[in-house]
């Protein structure tokens, strides 16, 4: 019986540990983007650090890595916010009457969502993206 015991302990210690880890949040993403016919490429992190939105409550701001930034006097850097499993990133968190927002749904160690040009008018699909998992 105290063997048994020990056996079911250590099966459920595995499982929970197990859980725990895919439970993870990605922090880096590999992202491409298509608009109008053109691929583009980012590679993001996604910090702890408070960021600014004008689109999106509770903002965190996005670390590019790699790739093409807007040049824009209304950009600062991407902020993001995630919930219930999804992720939003607005592309220009001081444009409040316009922009562009990332919207996608987390899978695992994969994204896919739209791109939306936001305006006075609301949101309008512009685009698509998917992503995953930088290693």
């Amino acid at each position: 019986m105290v063997a048994s015991m020990k056996i079911l302990f250590l099966f459920t210690l595995i499982i929970i540990s197990t859980s725990a880890h895919s439970l993870k949040p990605v922090k880096v993403w590999e992202l491409e983007l298509q608009i109008q016919g053109e691929t583009s490429r980012l590679v993001i992190e996604l910090t702890d650090e408070v960021g600014e939105s004008c689109l999106i409550a509770n903002p965190r701001k996005v670390k590019t890595l790699k790739g093409k930034v807007p040049n824009s006097k209304h950009f600062s850097g991407y902020s993001y916010s995630v919930k219930e499993g999804v992720l939003s990133i607005d592309m220009f968190p001081l444009l409040c009457d316009g922009g562009n927002l990332l919207r996608g749904k987390i899978q695992g160690d994969t994204i896919s969502g739209k791109i939306l040009s936001s305006s006075f008018a609301g949101l309008k699909n512009v685009g698509s993206f998917n992503g995953k998992a930088a290693k």
